[in-house]
Formats: structure tokens, sequence, C-alpha cells
């Protein structure tokens, strides 16, 4: 089959499922940007139903196997897929056609062994990673020539995201599921007597998010629509990821993205892989993992400092505007990508 037609963009989200958490208004969303940037079309997973569909949801952490025999058999010119487990089973069976993959989380010990078995990881022509420590990993461990490895930041919708500038109402926001430690950040907020939101939802996990014997003065939410998480955003004091220990990828990072486009002062645990995000005392505050005593000053901290609180908001948006949004991240990735692959013009 001559490989002439339009790039494929696969997706891991099943039966083209936008990402949305509710219903009415939303972002961008960055499959559907990137479908217009380089003419293509979208792929998505469809998985059968029955005693098939049980068997093929066990192996789909590894790869969707069937949206890649369907991405071998198509007439793409090149693959563009979104995460590592949408480039998996393409870039095992088709080696020859282009393909770019965004890559998450390599680093997980499944991962690393699945790459020690297989090399899968060699056969991409280009890995774009949203932080430095999956940079490292593809470097160092892997092998990787610098060449076929690029670090671009994640990214928000900026404009969607924006402040309305109406005043902040005095609660402590946290927004996110995907490897938080929210009982650490229980233990900070007791006792406080200020009213703190969680949204605990999350596209890319249905995991337990450890929520129990919550304080009166917690509100715990999920699956709100978008425009009313803006609402939360818009009018919180403080905005906290807190995350566990020691991650080296971006967990957190469309939190901390989210808040930084809406300019509210940021607390976040210091991980390696939010590292590249956020400047401690320049566009947040960093605290160290686990510690709820650290975590419960720095709230106090900018609770009581609006001024400070005003500046590290302000700098947040700056670093948004600057480059770490929807419009930079498709140009960036729309550029990389036609290294390997024609794209529209």
């Amino acid at each position: 089959m001559t490989a002439s037609g339009p790039p494929l963009i696969l997706t891991s989200l099943p039966d083209g499922d936008a990402m949305v958490a509710g219903t009415g208004e939303g972002p961008l969303i960055d499959y559907v940007e990137l479908v217009r940037a380089v003419g293509g079309h979208l792929s998505h997973p469809r998985l059968p139903g029955g005693l098939l569909g049980r068997l093929e949801a066990k192996t789909r952490p590894f790869g969707d196997w069937r949206q890649g025999w369907r991405a071998t058999r198509s007439d793409a010119c090149g693959l563009l897929s979104l995460s590592e487990k949408a480039a998996l089973a393409p870039a095992l069976l088709d080696r020859r056609r282009p393909h770019l993959a965004v890559a998450h989380n390599l680093t997980t010990p499944r991962r690393r062994q699945l790459q020690r078995a297989t090399n899968w990881l060699e056969r991409l022509h280009r890995i774009v990673v949203l932080c430095r420590t999956q940079e490292a990993y593809l470097r160092a461990e892997v092998g990787l020539p610098a060449e076929r490895v690029r670090f671009i930041y994640d990214k928000v919708d900026h404009r969607f995201y924006s402040p309305s500038g109406a005043p902040p109402e005095g609660y402590v926001l946290s927004v996110g599921q995907t490897r938080r430690d929210y009982p650490t950040l229980l233990e900070a907020v007791r006792g406080m007597r200020v009213r703190t939101v969680i949204v605990a939802s999350s596209p890319w996990t249905g995991t337990d998010s450890r929520l129990h014997e919550i304080p009166t003065e917690v509100v715990v939410r999920s699956r709100l629509p978008y425009g009313e998480l803006r609402n939360l955003y818009d009018r919180a004091s403080v905005v906290v990821v807190p995350l566990e220990p020691g991650l080296d990828f971006a967990a957190g990072v469309n939190a901390v993205l989210e808040a930084m486009a809406m300019s509210r002062p940021l607390v976040v645990t210091s991980t390696p892989g939010i590292a590249d995000y956020v400047e401690d005392g320049v566009t947040g505050r960093l605290v160290p993992a686990g510690d709820a005593t650290a975590l419960r000053e720095a709230i106090e901290e900018l609770l009581g400092d609006r001024q400070g609180a005003e500046r590290l908001g302000a700098n947040g948006r700056a670093v948004v505007d600057e480059g770490r949004n929807l419009e930079t991240y498709v140009a960036k990735l729309r550029t990389t990508f036609a290294e390997v692959a024609p794209v529209a013009e």
C-alpha cells in the first residue's frame, strides 16, 4: 500500500471521546487542533464488547492493538501518536512509516521492562517529551540521539482559561486526580477555618484519590463542566497541587498550567517531573513532598500576602502567554512532525 494519504493522529481516548468534564463550553482540544494543523485524520480506540473486549481491556495498558493494526493498514503518510499507549502497537507493527509520538511517562518499571524487551522506542522517528526527566531517560538509558528527542512544554488553552478580574473569595482550590497526595493536603488544611474545594476528577484515571476523613471545611467535587471549573479557579485565593513524592513525569501539569493561565497563586509539591513548570518564588511556591506543615505554611503565607499572591499569579500568566499554551504546543508539534512526514500547507 502506498503511504501517500493524510497523516493519522492517534489518541488513547476510546470512541473519540472529547476530554470533557461535563456539558457546555470548554477549552479547545489538542488533537482537534492538530488534525487541523497537519491536515490529518483522527484515529481512536474502538473496543469490542463481550469476551474479546474483556481480553483486550487487560492488554490495553501496553497499547491499543486494534487501533495499531488499523493504522498499519491505512494509507497515512505518517503517524502522530499523542501518548505512548497509542504509539506502541503501530511502532511494533510498522517500523518504516514516519512516526512521531508524544510520551508522557515512559519510566514506570513496567514500561522500562517493555523497552528492554522490545526496543520499541528506537523505532520511533521523533519522540516529544513534556519534561526533562523523560528526556534524560531517553538519552541516557535508551540511548537515543539528541535529534530524535524533543522537549516541548505542555499546554493550556489560555484563551478559555483567562481571568475575569473578579476579586478572590478566600478559598483554597485543588484540582486533579492522577498521582495526587490529598491526604497531606487534608492534614495541612485541617483546622485552618478556610474553605477548601477539591475537584477530584481526571480524564486519565478512575483510581481512588484517597479522600478519607474529610474535614468539615473541605468540599469535594468531581466531573464539573469546564465553565464551572474555570469559575472556581477564577475566585480561588490559592491553588494547591499536592503530588506524590519522587514523580519523574509531569504529573499535575494540567492543573498547574490552568491555574497559571487564570493568574492564580500556586503551591505545588516539588517533584522532578514538575520542576520545568514552577519556579519557586517566581511562578509559585514549591514545598517538600508529604510535608503537611510546609504546605500549610505556604498556603497561609499566600492567603495573608495579597500583593505577593498577585505577583505570583501575574508571573504565571505571563509564562503561559509566552509559550506554554495550546497554540505554541500545536505549532511546535507541527514543525517537529514535518521533519519526518509531509503536512498540509
